[in-house]
């Protein structure tokens, strides 16, 4: 099924009777598939309608360590006790689509890991999730170390001291910035989940788990074709600013040892003489520069964030990802900062930064 597809069944109102949200748990001997209404692949997999409350899963361009939760019926408890398997650190899966297609249509909307699974009233239980990010909370070396190669050299030496795959997508970092070198020092009390940071921060990137589970390094970007959301897509009256990002008169990239590249930006900042200062592992000047001029051009203006609930095409979306607004009540491209996924829900909660 191509996304031209998906798109056109999912702005469908006549196939909202047949819409169905797969979940699969993994644990320590197997899958557990459960469903929001029983169902059946066609290789003859039952899904169990065992869902009690609409599952969701929080994503952030600020914060890889979304949370979320799935409520459910141990409907078969004589035959398997849930709590007696091990679920911490198994994958979860999300797959959304129309009940007559084969399993091969649905779409994967998101990829998480279980925290925990815990008994909250008799056989009703409790999955916590959280982003894939987590799996990147721990220690990662036994010896000192220190980087002096790029940054995503870097980060793929991590991912592989880390024991995890060490093929990382770059998506939107031009050449000069994935060139980028480095000077960042590891001890083993270093958390990779914090060093990666430290290394995308200092490029001007983000990192996110793609809705397949794979470690994505990108820098958003206004592009020439983004998703327009319209009216039809925007739940009216939900549209709201909840902060504004100011200008400022000066921005600094400092690198590993202290030295400053400074940038003035174009902002009128009236009688406020400002400065935003970014602490990175950059070692050359070049770097720095190249740098500091994207965050000049970012800070010479103001940029609101606005939240506002979206039909379902939210399931089409992750975080860093630029729409265009095209409604009454607001007009405006911007890069998607967070995503609060409710696929059984008529809408979505998301952010947008313009």
């Amino acid at each position: 099924m191509t996304d031209a597809e998906y798109q056109a069944w999912l702005v469908d109102v006549t196939r909202d009777p047949y819409r169905i949200l797969l979940i699969e748990l993994d644990h320590s001997t197997g899958t557990l598939c459960l469903a929001s209404d029983d169902w059946m692949s066609e290789t003859y997999q039952p899904y169990y309608g065992w869902l009690l409350s609409e599952p969701y899963l929080e994503d952030s361009l600020e914060n890889f360590l979304g949370v979320g939760d799935i409520e459910a019926i141990n409907a078969n408890f004589e035959e398997v006790n849930w709590m007696s398997l091990n679920w911490r650190g198994y994958r979860c899966r999300w797959y959304y689509g129309d009940r007559t297609w084969p399993k091969s249509d649905f779409k994967r909307i998101a990829t998480a890991l279980i925290d925990g699974c815990r008994a909250t009233d008799g056989r009703i239980v409790t999955f916590d999730l959280i982003e894939g990010g987590q799996q990147l909370n721990r220690t990662f070396r036994t010896t000192d170390y220190t980087s002096t190669i790029s940054v995503p050299s870097t980060i793929e030496l991590i991912m592989g001291w880390c024991g995890l795959d060490p093929v990382v997508l770059f998506q939107n970092v031009l050449d000069a910035e994935s060139a980028s070198q480095v000077n960042i020092s590891f001890t083993p009390d270093s958390i990779a989940l914090t060093e990666i940071k430290r290394l995308t921060d200092s490029m001007g990137a983000y990192t996110r788990f793609s809705q397949t589970g794979q470690l994505e390094v990108f820098i958003p970007e206004i592009t020439a074709s983004p998703r327009v959301l319209t009216e039809d897509d925007i739940m009216y009256g939900s549209i709201n600013m909840i902060e504004i990002i100011q200008p400022v008169k000066t921005v600094v990239c400092e690198l590993y040892d202290g030295t400053r590249i400074e940038a003035a930006t174009t902002a009128d900042t009236g009688e406020l003489d400002e400065e935003l200062v970014f602490k990175t592992v950059l070692r050359r000047t070049g770097d720095a520069t190249l740098f500091v001029n994207k965050k000049k051009l970012y800070y010479s203006t103001s940029h609101a964030v606005w939240s506002m609930q979206i039909f379902d095409i939210a399931s089409q979306l992750q975080v860093g990802d630029d729409v265009r607004i095209e409604h009454s009540e607001l007009t405006g491209e911007g890069i998607v900062t967070r995503i609060q996924r409710a696929p059984l829900s008529q809408y979505t909660l998301i952010e947008v930064t313009i």
